[in-house]
C-alpha cells in the first residue's frame, strides 16, 4: 500500500527549502490519491447496493434482515439513518464509514424511495472520514499521519484569515440534496448567501460556523461590506496576501439581510 514504511516530514523538514517542500508534496499527493480512490470505490459499491434494491428502503431491509417489520416507526432524519444502517449491513462496513461517504435523502418522512448522493470534492477527504477509514484499517498509520499533520487542515476547509472567491457556476439539470438545502436556507431572510454578492471579487474569512457550514466574510478591499456565505459556494484563493483578522473581528455575529 502506498506510503507504507514512510513517515511524514516534521515541520523542520518541510521548511528545508524547495526540495523539501516538493518531496513532501509528492508524499501528500500519493496519500490523498490512495484515500480518495479507496473512498470512491466504496461509494460505487454502496450505489450498486442501492440500485439492486431499486432505491427502496423496504427492499433494502428485506435484503439486509429478511423482515422489515418496525421500519414504519421511523420518520425524518431517523428514517434516512435507517437507510444508511441497512447499506452498512449489506456492505459489511460500519455506519460511520457509510455516513461519511454518502448523503441519504427521502423526499417525504414516510417515503419508501431514497436517493444516495456521494460526497465529493474537499469533503471527500474530511478529517472525519480519514479518521473512520484509519480506525477501520483501510488506511495505514503513515498515510493517516500525513493526511492529518496539520497542513491546511481544520474543523473545515476554511479558517479565519483565508481569502475566498466565488466558485464557478456549474449548471446541472436536477438539484442535488445539498443544493435544495442551500436554496431553503437562502430564503431565511437571505442571512446566509449561496455566493458572494456581485462586485465582491475577493473576501476575507473572519469567522467559520460549522454548525450550518457558513462563513462570515468581509470585502478584502472595502471593509464596510460584509455578510455570511455558504462554504460550498466559495473556494480559497492561493495567495501570500496577509490577513489581519483579530479576535474582535471573529467575534462579530451580526446578520446582514441584503435587499
Amino acid at each position: 500500500m502506498s506510503g507504507e514504511g514512510e513517515s511524514p516530514p516534521n515541520e523542520e523538514e518541510r521548511e528545508a527549502g524547495l526540495d523539501g517542500m516538493l518531496a513532501y508534496g509528492e508524499k501528500l499527493n500519493a496519500a490523498r490519491f490512495q484515500a480518495s480512490a479507496l473512498a470512491k470505490i466504496i461509494q460505487g459499491e454502496l450505489e450498486d447496493i442501492a440500485a439492486r434494491a431499486s432505491h427502496s428502503l423496504h427492499d433494502l431491509l428485506r435484503r439486509a434482515k429478511g423482515d422489515p417489520t418496525g421500519h414504519d416507526a421511523f420518520r425524518g432524519r431517523s428514517r434516512a439513518t435507517l437507510v444508511a444502517q441497512a447499506l452498512a449491513s449489506l456492505h459489511g462496513s460500519g455506519f460511520g464509514l457509510v455516513n461519511s461517504l454518502v448523503v441519504i435523502t427521502l423526499e417525504d418522512d414516510d417515503d419508501d424511495q431514497f436517493c444516495i448522493e456521494p460526497v465529493q470534492g474537499d469533503n471527500l477527504l474530511s478529517l472525519g472520514l480519514i479518521g473512520v477509514m484509519h480506525r477501520g484499517g483501510l488506511l495505514t498509520d503513515d498515510v493517516h499521519a500525513i493526511l492529518t499533520d496539520g497542513v491546511d487542515r481544520g474543523t473545515s476547509n476554511f479558517n479565519p484569515g483565508d481569502f475566498v472567491t466565488n466558485k464557478p457556476i456549474v449548471i446541472t439539470r436536477n438539484m442535488t440534496a445539498t443544493e435544495r438545502l442551500r436554496a431553503r436556507r437562502a430564503s431565511w431572510c437571505r442571512v446566509v448567501q449561496p455566493r458572494l454578492p456581485p462586485g465582491v471579487e475577493l473576501a476575507e474569512v473572519i469567522r467559520v460556523d460549522n454548525s450550518d457550514s457558513s462563513l462570515r466574510w468581509r470585502d478584502a478591499f472595502d471593509r464596510t461590506k460584509a455578510g455570511w456565505v455558504e462554504q460550498n459556494g466559495v473556494r480559497k484563493v492561493a495567495t501570500t496576501r496577509q490577513s489581519d483578522v483579530s479576535d474582535e473581528d471573529g467575534a462579530f455575529w451580526g446578520f446582514v439581510c441584503d435587499d
